[in-house]
């Protein structure tokens, strides 16, 4: 059910140049996407300034032009992910 509803939110949260392949790259992107909007807190920032490559596990605030790795642990029942900065 919930990835129905990301599926059917992915014109809101995801920009145009994040691409993915499958439903793991989808909650990959959504999970740091997540990640970097309680780490950067104080911005406010909305999900399309916020930008995840899934494959090289990149995060950007593109408000401010910092780029950062994230890390995540997958399994079959759940996605973590972390960053700090």
């Amino acid at each position: 059910m919930f990835l129905n509803v990301l599926i059917g939110l992915r014109h809101v949260s995801l920009r145009d140049d994040e691409l993915f392949h499958n439903t793991r790259d989808l909650l990959l992107i959504w999970c740091a996407k997540e990640t970097a909007y309680k780490l950067f807190s104080s911005e406010h920032l909305a999900f399309k300034e916020i930008k995840v490559n899934p494959y090289t596990r990149l995060v950007s605030n593109l408000r401010r032009n910092i780029t950062i790795k994230f890390k995540c642990e997958c399994t079959t029942g759940y996605v973590l992910t972390y960053c700090w900065y």
